[in-house]
């Protein structure tokens, strides 16, 4: 599992999720759900049926993404506070 901070939850996109999600089953729409938010939280690859793992990519490159941007927004919000505190400090 990887250490690095993890966002504190997934977005899932209508126009990207919704057409996908109307192709399934309600059990498979529970399913991967339940995928998307393992992979999210826990970066648990997924074991899926056939049908799902045709759909997989697609959910994994939002969830991807989103991680992206999250990991780009807590560095930049670091070196932020890192700055801050420097000039505070050579203030003292």
């Amino acid at each position: 599992m990887s250490t690095e901070k993890r966002p504190p939850g997934v977005m899932l996109y209508f126009t990207e999720t919704r057409p996908i999600l109307a192709l399934m089953t309600d059990a498979e729409r529970m399913q991967i759900l339940e995928v998307v938010l393992d992979y999210a939280e826990y970066d648990v690859a997924p074991g899926l049926s056939a049908r799902l793992s045709a759909v997989w990519p697609f959910f994994q490159q939002m969830v991807d993404r989103d991680m992206e941007t999250y990991r780009k927004k807590c560095e930049k919000a670091a070196k932020v506070a890192s700055a801050r505190w420097e000039k505070k400090v050579e203030g003292d």
